[in-house]
């Protein structure tokens, strides 16, 4: 079959299954579903369904309207709790913050100092440790003073480490370990209100209560409005009236 035979096998399908529909919507035969002599009748059963689905769409959008506003308040409460949770746990544990710079097995964070040694990884709170650099027999050295009091010496032989870079990395790690001496109370000073605002987030939920309350109000409203019931009643005795003259009711 051709691409003409194809279209004309379409066009047929569809305007049969367009027959199909709209006698089964107007039955009892075709004088009934397309005479002009019942055109009044047709006119009035579609007018009473029209008017039953708009007020049910118009209905459900409203109720649609309520639900959607208290998903948002459910999710926004939810954020607000997350944001403080979050705010919370950066006061009580920073981590180790943006990477600054890197000298061999040692990375310099934003609060803390990263060493890699002996396969393990160590690492140091900044505003806990200290740092200096010494140069000897051709080898730079980079002494820790760890959180416990005790010294550890990482050495930078200067054919493979540029002495310079090394002072450079010492200077910087010195510099982050003051930036984090004076960080440090006022990030544990701000502990005592994120933990306040915390609670707040959790304990304010007027907005999603009071989302649920017009939602409420909304279905008590739809289930008091005479509208749907009385287009209903009305389709009912159309539908009553055309399975009168015609023996068959629509569906």
């Amino acid at each position: 079959m051709g691409a003409w035979g194809w279209t004309v096998l379409f066009a047929v399908a569809a305007v049969l299954a367009a027959l199909v529909w709209w006698t089964d919507r107007y039955p009892g035969g075709w004088r009934f579903a397309f005479h002009r002599q019942h055109a009044d009748d047709r006119a009035r059963l579609r007018t009473k369904r029209g008017n039953l689905r708009r007020l049910e769409h118009e209905a459900a959008g409203r109720l649609a309207a309520l639900r959607a506003a208290v998903d948002a308040e459910r999710s926004a409460y939810r954020s607000r709790i997350a944001r403080a949770e979050r705010r919370l746990e950066m006061l009580r544990a920073p981590g180790r913050g943006t990477l600054h710079s890197t000298m061999g097995p040692v990375q310099l964070h934003e609060h803390r100092l990263v060493v890699f040694t002996g396969g393990a990884t160590h690492e140091y709170p900044l505003e806990e440790i200290a740092v200096r650099c010494e140069r000897a027999d051709g080898t730079g050295h980079l002494h820790l003073v760890l959180p416990d009091g005790r010294q550890q010496a990482l050495d930078f032989p200067e054919e493979e480490y540029d002495p310079t870079e090394l002072t450079q990395f010492a200077a910087r790690t010195h510099d982050a370990i003051a930036a984090a001496k004076r960080a440090t109370p006022l990030r544990l000073a701000d502990i005592p209100r994120a933990e306040v605002e915390l609670a707040e987030a959790v304990a304010d939920t007027t907005g999603h209560e009071q989302a649920l309350e017009r939602l409420e109000q909304g279905k008590a409203e739809e289930a008091a409005d005479t509208k749907i019931p009385a287009a209903r009643r009305a389709l009912d005795e159309e539908l009553d009236r055309w399975h009168k003259i015609t023996g068959t009711r629509p569906h």
